[in-house]
């Protein structure tokens, strides 16, 4: 198992390098890559703003990632998917209540709109 780089991702998902995403092709049908949850934000953070690809476009291209790829909390990290194509919300914050609800872990914010999505 190897822990991936965001770059890596971003070729499979891009597909803009063809020498790079065919590595990162291999490497996903091999079932041997990781995807942190920091690097799975900075992919979401990447395709939105530099890429301006549309959050239900980035949520479907990440559960297709994580179809090969492995995570933690992978139940957590898909309900911050279905959140975050489903609402304006930051990334990290669906990530969050993904936690509270998933987990039942209490979470503690001043952010009025993360609060409202808290149980």
């Amino acid at each position: 198992m190897q822990y991936v780089d965001a770059n890596v991702f971003l070729r499979f998902i891009l597909d803009d390098n063809r020498e790079m995403a065919d590595y990162a092709e291999e490497l996903l049908a091999k079932r041997q890559a990781f995807a942190l949850p920091e690097v799975i934000a900075e992919i979401v953070y990447v395709l939105m703003r530099v890429y301006k690809v549309a959050r239900v476009e980035i949520a479907s291209q990440i559960e297709t990632l994580l179809e090969y790829a492995d995570t933690y909390n992978p139940d957590v990290m898909r309900y911050a998917l279905k959140l975050f194509a489903e609402t304006s919300l930051d990334f990290v914050d669906c990530e969050l209540i993904a936690y509270n609800h998933v987990r039942n872990v209490e979470i503690a914010s001043f952010d009025k709109a993360l609060k409202k999505h808290l149980r």
